[in-house]
């Protein structure tokens, strides 16, 4: 019955995907940017992360429309404005910019919850220089955590090793191997084999009793019209198999400052990193000090 069940759930993730029409890049937009002896200007590792976010970036809900209109330099032809668009609307992450001149910027106000926040950041400051603002819509947790994993690997992941997994459909990839192992942690659940704690809480919900079920009520909605949830950030690693670090500045002063997902795997899987204020928007931290201490606009 789970093999059915599993079956069934991958033909409705075909069909999802069928359903989703979203505008593919041509090779032309996503070719490396070179020099004049054909090296690629940025790191490898870093442009590989890039460019396999680039294309799915929707309208960065941080901005406003009058920011964005401030930022368009006047160009010479229509064409050249259209493809400024283009390549402007499809970059995930903002440069690296002074962890501390962030807080200071983000969080003005003398609020408890923005003491608390800029709390936080002065505490990650001891460990990472800056930050990247990832952009804010519902695949922030996805892209933040897919950018740090390909920015920190030597090599490709080997579920992302065959290029027609790089190609296809981001929102098809962001839901496959979550399911596939949400299919394989139930199938033990049933079987009486010991799972991790967070399994028992995924199909706890009245609305995710059964990997159907988890696919077409939360992981199917996932970078469309909701983000991922925290019991879904455990599923996450587990599917990546690395341990997502996170901080969370409103928890701040609290044991749940820093929360690993999932926390039983710390010592045999790579770690990666992200800072979130309100576990849904997440930024991507960085070790080293920013370049250019420029002030970021506000969002």
């Amino acid at each position: 019955m789970l093999v059915q069940d599993n079956d069934e759930d991958l033909l409705k993730v075909k069909r999802n995907d069928e359903e989703i029409k979203e505008e593919r890049p041509t090779e032309a937009e996503t070719e490396p940017v070179k020099d004049a002896e054909g090296e690629e200007v940025t790191g490898k590792k870093e442009q590989r992360a890039e460019m396999f976010l680039f294309y799915h970036s929707e309208e960065d809900l941080y901005r406003g429309e009058e920011e964005l209109s401030a930022s368009q330099p006047e160009l010479e032809t229509k064409r050249e404005y259209i493809l400024l668009l283009k390549v402007e609307d499809r970059c995930s992450l903002s440069p690296v910019v002074n962890i501390l001149l962030y807080s200071e910027r983000e969080w003005k106000g003398n609020t408890p919850k923005s003491a608390l926040i800029k709390k936080g950041y002065k505490e990650m400051s001891q460990s990472f220089a800056s930050v990247r603002r990832v952009r804010g819509d519902n695949y922030c947790a996805l892209r933040a955590t897919l950018y740090q994993v390909l920015s920190h690997s030597t090599q490709l992941p080997d579920w992302l090793q065959n290029e027609d997994v790089i190609m296809v459909n981001f929102h098809f990839s962001s839901c496959f191997r979550p399911l596939h192992r949400a299919a394989e942690l139930h199938s033990c659940m049933q079987g009486g084999e010991d799972v991790p704690l967070f399994c028992w809480l995924l199909f706890a919900r009245d609305s995710s009793d059964c990997p159907r079920s988890f696919l077409s009520n939360h992981l199917s909605h996932v970078g469309l019209t909701a983000g991922l949830e925290q019991v879904e950030m455990f599923l996450l690693g587990y599917a990546l198999q690395c341990t997502i670090q996170v901080y969370r500045l409103y928890k701040a002063d609290t044991e749940e400052f820093v929360t690993y997902y999932p926390d039983d795997h710390r010592d045999d899987w790579e770690s990666v990193c992200l800072v979130t204020e309100d576990d849904r928007h997440y930024n991507v931290p960085v070790v080293e000090a920013a370049e250019t201490q420029k002030e970021l606009p506000s969002s």
